[in-house]
């Protein structure tokens, strides 16, 4: 089990057991736990709040919900993201009359399916300006209780791009760097676990920042932003895991009993299942004196994993980061595990029977996905393969 997180991932445990815990409440066991200061006054949105007229946008993260959108931001990009804090939300200027040329980042709970994001309230957590007119704004990531938020640049040959980080919990914002988007090739940044790392544009090190702390460590002999990356639940450079002094990557062991499945290691099963060929991008293992009891873990590569519907007129986009809860049935019991992983329980599997899950969605795109499937009172077994899932 992993080292960092031992507390967090043993919910599993508890999860596939009691079915049960409060959304966030696994928060506690990570490296860098937001303090809870003091909530600062916020104002509210509401349904009232659109102007002009309005029509409705529907986005799927297995759970369905409605955004009113105001027509003064036709064809603007709105960015969503599902976490344990709740559903974030980049809303373009003159969403709200108050607002200006700002961007407002928000944060609401929504109560019940197709739910209405803004109709219940949510609350304002901050408001970005961009540095220039017409400039847009994308909500890149949000790792352990922070968004971060992207400024695009013009172009031109003094052009500037800028990253924020928010405080989901007091709305708190800093700017965490700029820089000439023409001298980094690929992504400007990786991110995950409450940590934030950039290559240095013309230098030969990048630098890595916890956004709890505000510490910082500098990483040498790294020439470009591709060689960053994110893997195994600590940072990767120069195709090698890197240690920080705030952030150590997963550990793992292994179970007396057990061996891992696929190459490289994906989750422990016990030594007695055989793994079975299974469709590209997937592995399965299955019980021989019982085919029924089984596990498939499944590793996609895609971006932006989620689902957007409008109920009329085509008028906005939706992006953002990945969301673990896509595709869910309906009546699914979850358990957050941190801000991209969720444990749950199926509604119903075959009689006697019942099936248990995890998925994690990685910091770069993509998602790991295990589904253990065992006879109802064979649960330990269930929660030791689970908890021995390699995550991003």
């Amino acid at each position: 089990m992993r080292e960092r997180v031992r507390w967090a991932i043993g919910l599993v445990g508890v999860f596939l057991f009691a079915g049960c815990g409060s959304p966030g409440s696994a928060m506690a066991g990570l490296t860098h736990p937001p303090t809870r200061p003091r909530v600062k006054q916020v104002s509210v949105i509401r349904a009232g709040a659109t102007t002009g007229g309005s029509s409705r946008i529907e986005v799927e993260y297995g759970r369905r919900y409605v955004l009113t959108v105001p027509r003064s931001v036709r064809h603007q990009t709105i960015g969503v993201a599902d976490t344990p804090k709740g559903v974030v939300l980049l809303l373009p200027p003159e969403w709200m009359s108050s607002a200006g040329r700002d961007w407002t980042v928000a944060i609401a709970k929504p109560k019940g399916p197709s739910a209405n994001l803004l109709s219940q309230g949510a609350r304002v957590l901050a408001r970005i300006a961009p540095h220039s007119l017409g400039q847009s704004l994308s909500l890149t990531a949000v790792t352990q209780g922070y968004a971060l938020v992207t400024e695009n640049a013009a172009g031109g040959g003094g052009a500037r791009a800028y990253l924020w980080s928010i405080n989901l919990i007091n709305g708190q914002e800093r700017l965490v760097r700029r820089w000439n988007p023409g001298r980094v090739e690929g992504a400007p940044f990786v991110a995950g676990r409450g940590v934030v790392a950039w290559w240095d544009a013309g230098t030969g090190h990048a630098t890595a920042l916890d956004l709890a702390s505000g510490q910082t460590q500098t990483l040498l002999n790294i020439g470009s932003a591709n060689a960053l990356g994110w893997q195994n639940g600590g940072l990767f450079a120069n195709g090698a895991q890197i240690s920080l002094k705030f952030l150590v990557p997963y550990g793992h062991h292994l179970a007396t009993g057990y061996k891992w499945l696929g190459s490289p290691p994906l989750m422990a099963i016990p030594t007695s299942w055989r793994a079975m060929p299974n469709s590209q991008g997937s592995v399965k293992a299955i019980d021989p004196s019982d085919s029924r009891t089984r596990v498939v873990v499944t590793v996609s590569h895609c971006e932006g994993c989620y689902r957007a519907g409008q109920v009329s007129n085509r008028i906005n986009a939706v992006s953002g980061p990945d969301s673990p809860e896509l595709q869910l049935p309906s009546g699914t019991r979850l358990f957050w595990l941190s801000d991209h992983a969720i444990a749950y329980t199926l509604p119903a599997t075959a009689p006697g029977y019942r099936t248990y899950g995890v998925t994690v969605t990685a910091p770069q795109g993509g998602e790991v996905s295990a589904r253990v499937t065992v006879p109802l009172a064979d649960k330990a077994t269930a929660t030791t393969m689970l908890n021995s899932l390699w995550w991003p």
